[in-house]
Formats: C-alpha cells, structure tokens, sequence
C-alpha cells in the first residue's frame, strides 16, 4: 500500500469554523442530545475518510450525501461543470452501520476538510446524521479500539440546502482501459505537470504514452509498453488519444494516492476520462471533460 503522507501525524490546531465540537471519555451512547434519531457508519480506519474527504474538498464546494443501510454515496458536479464525481461506500465494507432509512445530507466541503486533517491512519471513525439536532456528524475515536479507548472528538456541522439536480453517468463504450499502478501514474503526472497545466493521453494495442507541452519549446514524454510491470491490466482494441486539465486531475489524484494501490484509466478520442480509485471501503470514479488537443 502507499506510504502514510506525513500529514496524518499531525492535528490540525484550527477549529473548522461553524463546526460544534464534544470531546469526551467513557463510551458513546448513539442517541441525539435532543430525543432524536443519530445514524452513523463506523469505518475502521480513518485514512479512507480522511483522503476522501480531502479529495472531494478539492473539487467541490458542495454536495448531497445519500446515506442508506445500502451505505454511502454521491453525486456531483463541480461548480465549472469540467468534472463529475460518483462516491459509493457499500455497507458491507464497513465495521458497523446503524441506519434504518434512506436520507439525504448536504454539506459544505470547506468546513469537513478542516475536520479530515484531525483524522490519523489508526483512528477510527463514525459519520453520519444527527436527525434530532438535524446535523452532520463526525465522531473521531484516537487509536484503532474505536469507542473501547474511550476517548473521542465529536463534531456536528450544519446540513445545507443542496440543489438535488438529475445528474446523468456518461454512457460511453471506453476502448481504452488501463489499470495501472498508482505510484507509476503520480509519478509520470508529476512530471508533466512541470511542464504545462495540460496532459495528453495516447494508448494503442501496444503502448501508453503521456506527454506535456510547455512554453519556449519544453516538452516531455513517457511511454509505457503493454507488457509493463505497472499495468495490472491493459485493454486498447484501436488507438486513442485526448487532452485534458492537468490541474482537475492532480487535484484529485494528489488525495486519493496514499489509499489506492492502482489507478483505472478509460478514455476515448474527445470524450470526458475516467478514472477510478478503489480504496478499502469503496470506490471513487472521477470524470473530466476533455480539451481541445
């Protein structure tokens, strides 16, 4: 698996602003200070939530939870309209779930970001809905007992009003289907990005090949064979090749890394990318529209 970011050892000092916080000790009774019902969902650990969260800060501002006994997930655009994120967290992949019906949370991202950088990799953690006091919650139980260390940080933010909008998945036949190790993909998008704030993807039957074009003539270019030991998979039927936003996708890429061992790339001539990360507890699919090449 991927090395732990550094930033998982330290806690973040500033308060989430319009966040309410509890800490305590002793266990934790799931029932609202205000005679309601809580929901939550027990990951058992907290680096999935924590890169989630931090990677759907980096694309969205907003956007409406579905939580369900099914789990978790969600659906949004970001706010220029260049990419789609899909997040679902089947039940069956987490610790504990306690929820009875399906319901629908907004949030702001700014403020759960905040939260998130208090999450370390062993701590184990609960979100969910407080329907009594109609918040989001996050509780953060230090260390990898969970609530039999008893002590934890509980935090409740405001649910806002997201416009629930029908948003449609892409319904394209990819050609091009790549999974590929994560270090291998950061690594070769890291240099490019020294190069332009745009990559160009080209695969055939035979190789994978990322290059970026930048100004006074600088250029650069890797090329994989097929056979690579960085694929996992490699499916191309005929050659393909399509620009896109380099930031969009290092913005994503950067937050997911550290808990995804392969990256999934599907993509066509001018259509939107595909990728998919897979973590522990679900999966991620990010789509960006393409650019002009």
């Amino acid at each position: 698996m991927p090395e732990e970011n550094e930033e998982e050892r330290e806690e973040e000092e500033t308060e989430a602003e319009g966040a309410e916080s509890e800490t305590g000790g002793g266990s934790i009774v799931q029932e609202s200070g205000e005679g309601g019902v809580v929901y939550t969902f027990t990951f058992p650990k907290g680096r999935d939530v924590r890169y989630v969260f931090l990677s759907l800060a980096q694309v969205l501002n907003e956007a409406l939870f579905v939580m369900s006994p099914d789990g978790i997930s969600l659906k949004a655009i970001d706010s220029s309209k260049v990419s789609l994120v899909l997040l679902n967290i089947p039940s069956t992949a987490l610790e504990e779930v306690n929820i009875t019906d399906t319901v629908k949370v907004g949030v702001l991202f700014d403020t759960i970001k905040k939260l998130a950088k208090r999450i370390r990799a062993k701590d184990k953690v609960d979100i969910g809905v407080d329907k009594g006091r109609n918040r989001f919650l996050m509780i953060i139980y230090y260390g990898s007992k969970g609530r039999e260390s008893g002590m934890y940080r509980k935090f409740y933010l405001p649910i806002v009003d997201v416009a629930q909008e029908e948003i449609p998945e892409p319904k394209i036949d990819y050609p091009v289907r790549i999974r590929m190790s994560m270090d291998a993909f950061k690594d070769a998008l890291t240099m490019a990005e020294d190069i332009s704030d745009a990559v160009t993807f080209t695969a055939d039957p035979e190789s994978f090949t990322i290059r970026a074009s930048g100004e006074g003539g600088r250029y650069y270019e890797v090329q994989y064979q097929s056979t690579d030991e960085s694929f996992q998979e490699f499916s191309v039927s005929e050659k393909q090749e399509a620009s896109y936003s380099l930031d969009y996708i290092m913005n994503m890429n950067r937050q997911m890394a550290p808990i995804c061992e392969y990256i999934t790339i599907e993509f066509a001539t001018n259509k939107p990318i595909k990728l998919t990360y897979e973590f522990a507890s679900g999966s991620l699919t990010y789509y960006v529209a393409p650019r002009s090449l």
